[in-house]
C-alpha cells in the first residue's frame, strides 16, 4: 500500500499551530487545576499527524502531535480523519494515547465526541475544526453550542465560500452549491448576510449586490452567539498569506469568559505581530 502524501506545511499553517499550542496549553492548565473535571481534545480534521514543509521537505508535528505534547495532558484525545491511509499513519503516532476515528467528521462529532463533553458529567471539550473548506455542518456547531462544556476553534474558509457560494451573481449558483452553503450556515439566512438589494437609477427590479466578506464573517460570528448559543465569540483572527490577503479566519467560541479572554489575547498578539512582520515567535507579555 502506497503511503499518502503528507499535507503541506506553510507559514500560515505554522502561525495556526503556534496559536493552537498556546491556547490549549492555557486551557489544559486551567481545567486540570479544577478537581473533578475531565477534559477532552477533539481534532476533526486530524490528517496523518505530521506535515511536510513545502520548501525544505522536512517533517514537523501537526495539530494531533502538538496536542499530545501538552502538559498537563488532556484526559482523553479523539482524532477524526476521513482518509483511511492517513488515519492508519496517525494511529501509529498516537498509539494508545488517543482514539482515531474514520468517517464523516460531522457524524463523529455528534455521535462520538459530543457525549464525552457533557457539562452535567463534569466533562469539558475543546474542538479544533481545521478544515480549509465548508466541510463541517452547522448542525454540529449548534450541538456544541447547546452543550455548555464545549469550546471550538474553527477555520472559517473564506476562499471556499467565495469560490463556491458567495458569488457576485447569486442567480448563477446551482442547487449543489446552495445546499452546501445551507448545511454550513444552517439555513438560507446567509444570503441576507452576503447580499444587499440595490436599485438601479431607472427603477425596475432590485439586484442583489455582494457585500464585503468581513460583513459575512461578522454575521457568522453573531450567529454563533444568537443561534448556536455561545456567549463569548472574540473578534476572529485573519490568517494572511504572502500577499497579505486573508487565507482564512480563525474563529473561537465558548461558554467560558476566561477562555474567551485568553483566545482574544492570543489573537490580538498575533495580529499585532503580523503587522510587525514577525509571525512565528510572538512576544510573551504575560498571557
Amino acid at each position: 500500500m502506497t503511503q499518502p502524501q503528507l499535507d503541506g506545511l506553510r507559514t500560515w499553517s505554522q502561525v495556526k499551530h503556534v496559536i493552537v499550542r498556546k491556547y490549549i496549553q492555557a486551557y489544559s492548565t486551567l481545567i486540570a487545576a479544577q478537581p473533578g473535571l475531565k477534559h477532552v481534545y477533539v481534532d476533526a480534521f486530524a490528517g496523518a499527524g505530521m506535515l511536510e514543509n513545502a520548501e525544505t521537505g522536512e517533517e514537523s508535528a501537526g495539530s494531533p502531535i502538538i496536542a499530545l505534547e501538552i502538559k498537563p495532558p488532556f484526559h482523553d484525545y479523539h482524532f477524526i480523519e476521513l482518509d483511511e491511509r492517513k488515519a492508519r499513519i496517525l494511529r501509529e503516532h498516537v498509539g494508545e494515547r488517543g482514539t482515531v476515528h474514520t468517517g464523516d467528521c460531522n457524524e463523529v462529532l455528534l455521535n462520538s465526541a459530543l457525549p464525552l463533553c457533557r457539562w452535567d458529567d463534569h466533562r469539558r471539550g475543546f474542538w479544533l475544526l481545521d478544515a480549509y473548506g465548508m466541510h463541517y455542518d452547522w448542525e454540529a456547531i449548534a450541538a456544541a453550542g447547546a452543550e455548555r462544556g464545549v469550546e471550538i476553534l474553527l477555520n472559517w474558509p473564506i476562499h471556499d465560500i467565495n469560490r463556491n457560494a458567495a458569488w457576485r451573481d447569486p442567480l448563477k449558483l446551482d442547487a449543489g452549491r446552495l445546499e452546501r452553503m445551507r448545511r454550513f450556515w444552517g439555513d438560507d439566512s446567509w444570503r441576507d448576510a452576503a447580499y444587499v438589494k440595490q436599485f438601479g437609477l431607472f427603477g425596475g427590479e432590485p439586484a442583489e449586490r455582494k457585500v464585503p466578506y468581513t460583513r459575512i464573517i461578522d454575521a457568522y460570528r453573531d450567529r454563533l452567539r444568537r443561534v448556536a448559543g455561545f456567549p463569548f465569540v472574540p473578534r476572529p483572527l485573519p490568517v494572511r498569506g504572502e500577499g497579505r490577503q486573508p487565507l482564512y479566519y480563525l474563529v473561537f467560541a465558548s461558554h467560558n469568559a476566561t477562555g474567551a479572554k485568553i483566545a482574544g489575547d492570543v489573537f490580538r498578539k498575533h495580529a499585532r505581530d503580523a503587522d510587525r512582520g514577525s509571525l512565528l515567535e510572538p512576544e510573551d507579555d504575560g498571557c
